[in-house]
């Protein structure tokens, strides 16, 4: 069976305290610690011209949309 390649690191991701994509889904608009793998990167004009990056994030127990505003 193949692992996933997260499973290497899952114990320190725990130790490191990041918290997993279904739990951050609770939280929105809150900053949070993940731990995971990009899967997709784009980047994209806001209604007003600035540049916003939009990704999807995924981890050992789901994916996640994330938007980035461009000045971070």
């Amino acid at each position: 069976m193949i692992a996933h390649p997260l499973d290497l690191a899952a114990e320190a991701i725990r130790r490191a305290g990041a918290i997993t994509t279904v739990e951050a889904a609770s939280h929105p608009g809150q900053r949070v610690w993940l731990a995971g793998m990009r899967q997709t990167w784009r980047r994209s004009a806001a209604e007003h011209g600035e540049t916003i990056y939009l990704m999807s994030f995924e981890d050992l127990e789901g994916m996640l949309d994330v938007l980035i505003p461009g000045a971070v």
